[in-house]
């Protein structure tokens, strides 16, 4: 057993929240990276179409239903990975709120910093749900784009080799 396991306590929400610093990095890196890939997308979509004059085609009928929704997919991806790299407030305890905290602990030394370490471990929660949310919003953009670019390749390939 340890010799002082507020210590420790204290020791691994340390180590998780550093890691969920380390997550939310990763993952607005990887959203921004999504954002540019769906702009690649549009722009050898762009490409191909223009190649392969293919805009009297796609123009009509369920050619243009099926680009006019892989276009609003890319759109809705876009955004989504705009929302997923911007930043999430991490709830953190205040210097006025541990004051408190200690000060109601006054009389019970040894529930301060229990009391601090349970206000830190609140903090680390709300740094893994927002990089929950975070993931959540990454997953449907990478799916939007997928879908899309595959609308978009096979609306083009079967209007241009038909």
């Amino acid at each position: 057993m340890a010799d002082n396991p507020v210590a420790e306590i204290g020791k691994y929400i340390s180590e998780e929240y550093s890691k969920e610093w380390q997550r939310k990095g990763s993952l607005e890196t990887r959203a921004l990276a999504l954002a540019t890939a769906n702009v690649a997308m549009a722009t050898l979509v762009t490409a191909w179409i223009d190649r392969l004059k293919a805009l009297p085609e796609i123009s009509t009928g369920c050619a243009r239903i099926l680009m006019v929704l892989a276009v609003g997919m890319g759109l809705v991806s876009v955004a989504l990975s705009l929302l997923a790299a911007t930043m999430y407030t991490y709830k953190s305890p205040s210097a006025a709120a541990l004051r408190q905290v200690v000060e109601a602990s006054e009389h019970q030394r040894r529930g301060v910093p229990e009391a601090i370490s349970r206000a830190y471990l609140g903090q680390l929660l709300s740094a893994r749900q927002s990089n929950d949310k975070k993931f959540a919003l990454i997953a449907w953009a990478l799916g939007l784009l997928v879908v899309g670019a595959v609308i978009s390749v096979t609306t083009l390939a079967i209007v241009t080799w038909t």
